[in-house]
């Protein structure tokens, strides 16, 4: 599938001019400020511990520690992109990250301090399994990501996209974590993810996964169709 693209306003922004943005911006920091030399720390929202999102938070949180950026980070451990979402409408949050194709879509609206990364959403299964597409997903055992994520919404619309019931199968949602010791003890037969490339999580260098190796299936069948009711975010 194409990557998910956020749609934000041109303009040129270097690393520190952003994180500049993003400390100025009219946002409560979780922890005020006891004396003036120190920095108010905002939290941000992610997704499962370990997962993609996991990362790249402490990446960013990384990147802002080493900048002069009035403000510090702190990542949260959460179910993902959809309730990182609900999470900044709640004002529990005044930072999140979020797929593309979910946030455009968020009703509130939300405003992009920037594109981090390109997104790719992504099918694996075992290399020798009898699954060629999407299509042949009924009657077996699914993961389409963890319950609130980005890739569970994701997934849903690719597979209404390609007029695929979930009912036809049996849905069995797991971490990106797990997902190839899943496809590995049989737990899934399938499992969507989502994440940059390349994606260690799900690489299976050094014995990792099943023993025959992994498969990727192609997602371009129903990226029509989605592109026709979701516009150009795919």
């Amino acid at each position: 599938m194409n990557p998910l693209h956020l749609p934000v306003r041109r303009q040129s922004f270097n690393r520190r001019s952003m994180l500049r943005l993003a400390g100025l911006t009219a946002l409560a920091p979780v922890a005020a400020a006891c004396q003036s030399a120190e920095l108010p720390i905002y939290q941000l929202a992610t997704a499962e511990l370990n997962g993609f999102f996991y990362e790249f938070g402490q990446l960013l949180a990384d990147a802002v520690a080493r900048d002069d950026a009035p403000f510090g980070l702190e990542r949260l451990v959460t179910l993902g992109t959809m309730q990182n979402l609900q999470d900044l409408r709640d004002g529990r949050v005044p930072l999140a990250l979020g797929l593309a194709d979910a946030t455009v879509s968020d009703p509130a609206g939300r405003l992009a301090l920037g594109r981090v990364y390109e997104n790719y959403l992504q099918v694996v299964v075992r290399r020798d399994s009898p699954i060629e597409g999407i299509e042949d997903f009924p009657g077996y055992q699914i993961s389409l990501g963890f319950p609130g994520s980005g890739t569970e919404n994701s997934a849903k619309r690719v597979l209404a996209a390609a007029g695929i019931e979930p009912a036809s199968f049996t849905l069995e949602p797991v971490p990106l974590v797990e997902l190839l010791d899943s496809l590995t003890s049989g737990r899934i037969d399938a499992g969507f993810f989502a994440g940059g490339v390349p994606n260690p999580i799900v690489d299976p260098a050094a014995g990792r996964g099943p023993a025959g190796g992994i498969r990727l299936l192609s997602l371009s069948g129903p990226l029509q169709a989605l592109q026709q009711q979701y516009g150009a975010v795919y």
